[in-house]
């Protein structure tokens, strides 16, 4: 109670919430369930102001009796509204147990045949856009390297928008350039914590905590476009199937869109949320 106080008291002045974490953070180094418990209880997304959409494993329901169940909208815990939706037929499936969540915590799996449109691929979406500056977040994985197409993407077949994964890649990013995507690498089965931000005129991209990319001089190619809607499974997605596509085998513990560029004290926070609540180390 004592340290939830003190991070509550120091909302709104990062460098004081930061220190409040670290400490807390080296007193708790060596005992990971205590820091994931620590981290879990005292600190909120919503703590930091310009919350635009946020994702969680606690806003999804389930089938009791199984422990899983098809995943018909996922709530939006922002307070904006935003809640992403499904089509009948290609609901991804939430699970509280066994290989299929991220750390013992419930995460939601999307599947694909082919990551064709005439397959049943699974999706969430929202047609709302969003508008730069902004941070995206995403926690997730592939869960198959068959079927990798795109796991966060824009949620409008209008525009071209994806953070993490495309096509076999991961650490990659298109935010509605104008050509090519960020290279990125090979992609694996492990947990990733993906950050994208754009100021308007330049992006950032960050993978588990590091900068990825080079800023200086950043080719447009790239783009610093934020998503049209958001897609997760795939791209384009809406409920006329026809229009979605690059659909992935994945599972998703959580999402987060800001308004703005975060500060280097405010992503610490965040980072350190999510790091300690899916042991991304």
């Amino acid at each position: 109670t004592a340290v939830a106080t003190e991070v509550t008291r120091a909302t709104g002045a990062e460098s004081t919430l930061t220190t409040n974490l670290n400490n807390e953070i080296n007193r708790a180094i060596g005992n990971e369930n205590k820091l994931s418990s620590f981290v879990a209880e005292t600190f909120l997304p919503t703590f930091l102001g310009g919350l635009r959409l946020w994702l969680a494993p606690e806003s999804t329901t389930v089938a009791a009796s199984n422990h899983l169940g098809s995943l018909t909208s996922w709530t939006d815990m922002s307070g904006n509204g935003f809640t992403l939706t499904g089509v009948a037929g290609r609901y991804p499936v939430v699970h509280t147990s066994g290989a299929n969540t991220i750390n013992g915590r419930r995460a939601v799996t999307f599947s694909t045949t082919n990551m064709a449109v005439t397959a049943n691929s699974q999706y969430l979406f929202t047609t709302t856009a969003f508008t730069a500056p902004f941070t995206a977040i995403i926690v997730g994985r592939l869960t198959s390297l068959t079927g990798a197409g795109r796991v966060f993407g824009n949620g409008n077949s209008g525009s071209n928008w994806l953070l993490g994964w495309h096509s076999g890649a991961m650490s990659t990013f298109f935010f509605q350039g104008t050509t090519s995507q960020y290279p990125g690498v090979t992609a694996d089965l492990n947990v990733q914590l993906f950050e994208g931000t754009s100021t308007g005129s330049a992006s950032f991209l960050y993978r588990n905590g590091v900068q990825i990319n080079s800023v200086a001089g950043l080719s447009t190619n790239y783009g610093v476009g934020a998503p049209s809607g958001v897609c997760l499974g795939g791209y384009g997605c809406s409920v006329a199937v026809t229009s979605n596509g690059e659909f992935s085998n994945a599972i998703v513990a959580e999402v987060l869109i800001y308004n703005s560029v975060l500060t280097v004290p405010q992503q610490q926070a965040v980072r350190t949320y999510l790091r300690a609540k899916y042991n991304i180390w």
